[in-house]
Parts: structure tokens; C-alpha cells; sequence
């Protein structure tokens, strides 16, 4: 099967594949990054003839052929088939490393940027090949680039006003931000509903922290005694983190009660915050980035299970994930453990 193209242009790299019983390709026949998909985008309607595009050639861009469509029909709906996404806190750390993701990942496409700490706009798009719009007013945004999601890393502060904003104009969420109040995550699910939208929300997208806990609620129904150590960088704000929360919960919630405390009385303030009968230990310090480990004792043994964090990239196959399933998903869903159905 295959699909001839005419009467556009392309910019990039160069097509030199003969097709038996079609005239060549003319001149240079340049492809951008964003494959042939956004190369259509750019087509000008006037210029060399389009080569031959084949079954093969577009299985390597991650394109289905529909032989019912003309081949400009055919690359708008594969455009507009990606799923379009804004990321809220993009001058942070981790807002930054989803900014790359989103632009490298198929099927995604990075339309717009919010961040209280707007240094300049528009927001030049990490591989060089254009600009998205950048702003610190989420609804402008929304109203201007129409997402289908938005992928949240900033603070609870502001975090909360993006939800809001978020269901207000229907677009779903991805949410990594932590530091939420119980009454925050009965809004979330209360603004998912009232918006119709699917909202995900995380305290670890780290694929590895996640088996960490899903392992520890194994533990946890055999061994009665556990306490948790988390170790961050000294600018994370919240403290327990809300990985050390949710595993606390979890680790309870499989065992069906609440661990048994190592020592008769009140805890002291030096051994930490009590959740579920687990004392949660907290670290700040320059130097770390994001660890925790999960100590269960039992007479004459113990078993320590640690996960760390060595870069923000390690997020990012978690959050890639998160988006493609909020949109097929509506109502709050809290954890990435949902998703990968354990």
C-alpha cells in the first residue's frame, strides 16, 4: 500500500528512496523533528513533489495509513489525534524534565506553559524547533491552547487554583505535586466530577518507588513492626513526603490493622511521626535528592527495602504513562499503583 503526496513542501534531512514506476523526489525533501506529521503543518501548498509514503515509512513515525483519506486529510488527523498537553510549574526542576518528555514522546505535543516565574514568553521548546505559549495566567493559557491535559509539578498553593481552573474549562490533569491536605484530595475528586474530567494524581511517578511500596505492603502483612526512613533535598517543603504517607497507609490498609509500635508508651517527638503505628522519619539535607527506605524488624532479623532517586528523569515514564490514561479515565484516581495494576 502506498500513498502519494503532492503538491507541499518539507524541511529537513534529504530523500533519496526511488519508488519503481514513480518519478523521483525533486531537490531536498527535509522532514523536522516533529516527524511528518508536523511536517504537513508547515507545508506551504506550493514546491517539490512528495515522495512516496509507504506502510513501512510510516510505521516508522508512528502512523496509521487510511487509504479513505487524502493524504492532507490523513496528516491533519494525525495531528490532531495527538493528545495536547500544558505543563503548570514548567520553570521548576521536574516541570522542566516533563517539558523535554513531553516534546520527545510520540503521540504527545507540548502546546503551552505555565509558571509563576515567567523570565520570558513565548517559551522556546527544548529541541529548537519553535515556541509555545508561556504565561503565569493558567486560564489564558487554557483558553488559548486548548489541552487535553495538564501536567502539574509546582506547589499546593498553587497547585489547587490549576485544578479548579482545570475543571472549569474540562481539561484533565496530571498531578506530581505534593504537600496536599485531606480536604485538597476531597475537592479533587469533587472537581472531577463537576468538570467531567479524569484527574491523576501522585506523590512518586518513579516506576522503582512504586514497587518499593507495592513490596512493602507484601512485607507488611508477615512482619508486625516497621518504621520508614524518607531522605530529601533541603528545598522540599512538605515533611513526612507524601510517598512516605501513602506507603504507611498502604502497608495498614494490606494488613488490614495498624502495626504494632516497638515500645510500650507514647512515642517521644525524636522517634518521629506516628501513621498507622509506623514512625516516619524525616530527612532534609543538600546533597540528597529523593530516597526512602522501609525497615521491618522481627525477632533476631530485619528486612530493609529502599528505593533512590538519582535524577528527575526517572519520573518521567511514570507521568508519560499518567497522561495517556487520564484521558481515557474520568474521576479522581490517587497513585500510579492504579495504573499498573497492582
Amino acid at each position: 500500500m502506498s500513498i502519494t503526496w503532492a503538491g507541499s513542501t518539507f524541511h529537513g534531512g534529504r530523500c533519496s528512496r526511488k519508488i519503481p514506476g514513480r518519478p523521483p523526489p525533486r531537490g531536498k525533501l527535509p522532514v523536522p523533528r516533529g516527524g511528518v506529521a508536523r511536517a504537513a503543518l508547515q507545508a506551504s501548498g506550493t514546491g517539490p513533489a512528495f515522495p512516496v509514503v509507504t506502510a513501512r515509512i510510516a510505521a516508522r513515525h508512528g502512523l496509521l495509513l487510511n487509504a479513505t483519506k487524502s493524504p492532507q486529510s490523513f496528516l491533519r488527523s494525525s495531528v490532531m489525534e495527538q493528545i495536547k498537553v500544558v505543563v503548570h510549574g514548567a520553570a521548576g526542576r521536574v516541570g522542566q524534565e516533563v517539558v523535554k518528555a513531553v516534546c520527545q514522546e510520540p503521540g504527545m505535543r507540548l502546546v503551552g506553559a505555565v509558571d509563576l516565574r515567567v523570565t520570558a514568553e513565548p517559551l522556546s521548546l527544548p529541541d529548537g524547533s519553535g515556541t509555545v505559549p508561556f504565561s503565569t495566567d493558567i486560564d489564558a493559557i487554557l483558553d488559548r491552547c486548548r489541552p487535553d491535559v495538564v501536567v502539574d509539578f509546582s506547589i499546593a498553593r498553587a497547585s489547587m487554583p490549576a485544578v479548579r481552573a482545570a475543571s472549569r474549562h474540562s481539561v484533565n490533569m496530571v498531578i506530581g505535586t505534593t504537600g496536599f491536605t485531606a480536604a485538597d484530595f476531597d475537592e479533587m475528586k469533587q472537581l472531577a466530577e463537576a468538570g467531567e474530567i479524569g484527574i491523576v494524581a501522585a506523590p512518586n511517578f518513579a516506576l522503582g518507588a512504586v514497587l518499593m511500596m507495592h513490596l512493602a505492603k507484601i512485607a507488611g502483612r508477615f512482619l508486625d513492626h516497621a518504621e520508614i526512613i524518607e531522605l530529601h533535598h533541603d528545598r522540599k517543603l512538605d515533611a513526612p513526603s507524601g510517598t512516605a504517607l501513602l506507603t504507611a497507609r498502604a502497608m495498614a490498609e494490606a494488613r488490614g490493622k495498624p502495626f504494632l509500635p516497638p515500645a510500650a508508651g507514647e512515642p517521644t517527638p525524636s522517634r518521629g511521626q506516628a501513621v498507622e503505628g509506623i514512625s516516619l522519619h524525616s530527612v532534609r539535607l543538600p546533597g540528597l535528592m529523593a530516597h526512602q527506605e522501609v525497615i521491618f524488624g522481627a525477632a533476631g532479623q530485619t528486612l530493609s527495602i529502599r528505593h533512590d532517586t538519582i535524577n528527575r528523569e526517572c519520573y518521567m515514564p511514570g507521568v508519560m504513562l499518567a497522561v495517556r490514561a487520564v484521558v481515557e479515565r474520568k474521576g479522581f484516581i490517587y497513585g500510579l499503583d492504579k495504573l499498573l495494576g497492582l
